[in-house]
């Protein structure tokens, strides 16, 4: 586990969970999701390389998971913190966590995908530099081919809008 800690509002510690211990997380995305969403996040719990919990005092109050699409290239597919630790800072640590853990790992972009009426997201990550791009856009830089397997491994469904941060 590393101990790597970010100011914030709640200074959290972040460290990276093994699977072995992922089912004591399921609850912080029953709190945070629900409907298909939840069913995914549930799942993917389980599938992604990558999970990072914020901690207060050794409990768990927010996850990230993080997946590697390739040697360049990081998608976080979810960030979920406890509703009674909300705005106080949670989530923008483990944003931070994930861009320096990608940055780190000598990734050269980051993307995430958010749905298009959640203003708060939204807000979060262009705060961290995140901008949107369209699947033209996204297909231009990486060509059809491998745009289309990109997209489909990231779960891009209607409604969300896809963001990327160069690193």
């Amino acid at each position: 586990m590393s101990d790597i800690s970010y100011e914030g509002r709640l200074n959290c510690q972040i460290v990276k969970f093994p699977i072995q211990q992922r089912r004591m997380l399921e609850c912080i995305l029953y709190d945070s999701f629900d409907g298909l969403y939840l069913r995914h996040a549930l799942r993917k719990l389980y599938q992604v390389e990558e999970v990072f919990v914020a901690l207060d005092t050794n409990t768990p109050i927010g996850i990230a998971m993080l997946e590697e699409l390739s040697k360049e290239v990081s998608y976080i597919f979810y960030i979920a913190v406890k509703r009674s630790y909300r705005r106080r800072g949670v989530a923008s640590q483990l944003l931070s966590f994930c861009i320096s853990y990608s940055a780190s790992n000598g990734k050269k972009e980051i993307y995430a995908a958010v749905e298009s009426d959640n203003e708060p997201s939204i807000r979060l990550f262009e705060s961290k530099g995140f901008a949107k791009i369209s699947f033209s856009e996204f297909r231009k830089k990486y060509g059809l081919t491998r745009a289309i397997d990109m997209y489909r491994r990231m779960v891009v469904v209607p409604g969300e809008l896809l963001l990327v941060r160069n690193l």
